[in-house]
């Protein structure tokens, strides 16, 4: 899933949550390559959750990086 900017656009917002997630494959939220900040993704399990991969919230060029929230609660 992907929510990743072009140009130099910002990346979007990815929220993943329910009371036991399970999230596999890739996670992005890339900033456009032409210094587009990186955006946001929220993991979230009430009772558990398992993250396959690492997700990516990286700025392009001179763009900043994003957030990730790991969110184990709600």
């Amino acid at each position: 899933m992907n929510a990743d900017g072009v140009g130099s656009g910002a990346g979007g917002d990815v929220t993943l949550a329910g009371n036991k997630l399970i999230a596999g494959g890739s996670l992005t939220a890339r900033g456009g390559e032409e210094d587009g900040s990186g955006g946001f993704i929220e993991t979230s399990g009430y009772e558990a959750f398992l993250i396959d991969t690492t997700p990516d919230v990286s700025g392009g060029g001179q763009g900043r990086d994003g957030l990730w929230l790991i969110d184990p609660y709600n």
